[in-house]
């Protein structure tokens, strides 16, 4: 890189270092004053993120103000005082109870010191993971429930902490909840990514059939299949490190002391010498993922790892077609931007079959001759390489000057399947912060070319079962149902009496959410938006903050009632609505 290059990054570096690291992470609304209320040990302070509410409708839902009780921390988990050691969790003593709720059967889990956060079921259905807060700094802990026995414990109880938690998504949901992106950014995003993540790893790339790909000590590349005895050699040219399978038959590996590859038909024991792909390079971040058909490889590098920089190295795409060749890419002007907590996303994704891929990330576009664009997430054109811009994907929105430097583009979020790009653009404030919903794209990854805006939406959360997404429309306060594909109409359908801050979640035929009314009761929508019930937690809780849904169980996480400025105590419950509420239509 030459002097003058070197020179005009450390400029756009110290220009941006004020405003770009937190404007970076997707814009959302910013942190509404809560009403005034006594002093307690329960008021949480918020980010500042120095933007302006917008002017909107007069807001029905209600105050979500906590109860007025007093949340015992954990002060300091790696070094805990005598008083913070007897409000350490100890799950092996917690107990599954029977209650009831409008004449349904449900259980619980009462008197918890700690607030759970349901987060998700295992995968045989045998326990679910809970994460438990322990002080305002985030640090929480991971408890597995058991749903079948009372074999409950701490997932890592040789850590003091292992997870960060916002305390805002317990005790101010009306300013983090799902409609001001607390619960987007903090639960719907990781849960996405964590699926799209499993899907992936789910197809055996050590495995043809019921054979088993193994490279043995000599480097030779072996099929070997132990029940019946079998085991084959595929003739490796070279000894080989490592190998795995991409498609079919067809294998892939890389020499033992060189990085040179090869790709290998198991069929033909026909061998093709792709290239040399060099060793990462430590100023880069590197990304590995496949197309999910399994037809390439893609091996992107950005930069980013000293500071604000482009890629040192080229990207790679891999085809597994026999005959195609690697294909090398020039280093990306990408640069990841760390945010100053625990990622909650950062991964690379094909988008379905549209051959773009996305780098979802917090990042800045270098751009040498003009500001750098910030986003969190772009999107790459697989056959070229090229960085896309928002007219690349037919998208009208302009970029938005920052005022403490750089452009603010676009926030981008994949859905499950892998199909669906939710594509953001929101209005910035005079200080860098978020002042308004501009307009939310929809792609359709399975169609070229297909591209959906509404005006004044903002993504929310995807159905884990890919059955549609709930948007906000910010100017009438609502939330909504769109379900995919689009009907006719292509039209979201609005849930009127869903409160828009708060959780929700999804279940095999519908959702649920939290009432505008009553924050202890729950609404069940199915995925055409038509209310089916509506059931009152009250006499069990006095507040829900969290749910989580899987097939046709809920899980709460809710607040106790306490008198004022006792100690708060909290529940855990599972319940399951009447099958003929939540049917699919």
């Amino acid at each position: 890189m030459q002097a003058g290059t070197v020179l005009r990054w450390i400029i756009i570096w110290g220009v941006l270092a004020v405003g770009v690291w937190g404007a970076c992470q997707p814009l959302r609304p910013p942190a509404p004053s809560p009403a005034p209320t006594p002093a307690t040990p329960l008021s949480v302070p918020t980010r500042p993120s120095g933007g302006t509410t917008p002017t909107r409708a007069p807001a029905r839902t209600p105050s979500l103000t906590p109860p007025a009780c007093v949340f015992q921390e954990v002060s300091d988990p790696e070094n805990p005082t005598p008083a913070d050691r007897a409000l350490l969790p100890d799950p092996s003593r917690w107990r599954w109870e029977p209650a009831s709720v409008g004449g349904q059967p449900l259980r619980r889990i009462r008197g918890l010191i700690q607030p759970p956060l349901p987060w998700r079921v295992s995968s045989g259905g045998a326990a679910l993971e809970v994460r438990l807060l322990l002080n305002r700094n985030a640090r929480a802990v991971q408890v597995a429930v058991d749903l079948r026995r009372e074999a409950h414990r701490r997932l890592h109880p040789e850590e003091a902490w292992d997870v960060f938690l916002s305390p805002e998504l317990i005790f101010q949901p009306h300013v983090r909840g799902a409609a001001w992106g607390g619960a987007a950014w903090e639960l719907w995003l990781p849960r996405a990514a964590a699926q799209l993540r499993a899907r992936q790893e789910a197809f055996p790339s050590d495995r043809i059939g019921s054979q088993q790909l193994r490279v043995t000590p000599d480097g030779r590349v072996r099929l070997e299949d132990p029940a019946r005895g079998v085991s084959r050699d595929l003739g490796a040219p070279a000894p080989m490190g490592e190998a795995l399978v991409m498609t079919g038959t067809i294998v892939l590996a890389r020499e033992r002391n060189r990085s040179m590859w090869w790709r290998g038909d198991a069929a033909t024991g026909q061998w093709e010498r792709l290239g040399e792909i060099p060793e990462d390079h430590p100023g880069d971040w590197v990304f590995r993922s496949w197309a999910w058909d399994r037809s390439e490889w893609m091996w992107l590098a950005i930069g980013g790892v000293n500071g604000l920089e482009p890629a040192h190295s080229p990207s790679w795409r891999i085809p597994a077609h026999p005959g195609a060749p690697l294909q090398a890419f020039p280093p990306l002007p990408i640069s990841r931007i760390p945010g100053d907590g625990p990622e909650s996303v950062c991964d690379l994704f094909p988008v379905g079959t549209s051959g773009r891929w996305l780098l979802w990330c917090r990042v800045a576009i270098l751009r040498p001759e003009g500001k750098p664009v910030v986003q969190f997430g772009v999107t790459i054109d697989g056959a070229t390489g090229r960085v896309e811009g928002p007219e690349d994907l037919g998208l009208k929105d302009p970029l938005v000057d920052l005022p403490k430097g750089g452009v603010m583009g676009p926030s981008f979020y994949l859905s499950p399947d892998g199909r669906w790009l939710a594509v953001e653009f929101a209005e910035v404030g005079p200080e860098g912060g978020w002042r308004g919903a501009r307009s939310l794209y929809l792609l359709d990854g399975a169609q070229p070319g297909w591209v959906r805006r509404w005006p004044g939406r903002t993504w929310v959360a995807w159905d884990p079962a890919g059955g549609g997404v709930a948007l906000w429309d910010v100017g009438k306060d609502q939330l909504e149902w769109l379900r995919l594909p689009p009907g006719p109409n292509g039209e979201p359908v609005p849930l009127a009496e869903a409160a828009t801050a708060g959780p929700l979640a999804f279940l095999e035929g519908g959702l649920v959410t939290l009432s505008r009314t009553n924050p202890a009761a729950l609404q069940l929508w199915d995925k055409a938006g038509r209310l089916l019930g509506k059931w009152d937690f009250s006499p069990e809780v006095e507040r829900i903050y969290s749910l989580l849904g899987e097939g046709g169980r809920i899980w709460i996480g809710a607040f106790e009632r306490t008198p004022p400025g006792e100690p708060c105590r909290f529940a855990l419950l599972e319940w399951q609505p009447p099958r003929s509420s939540h049917a699919a239509p």
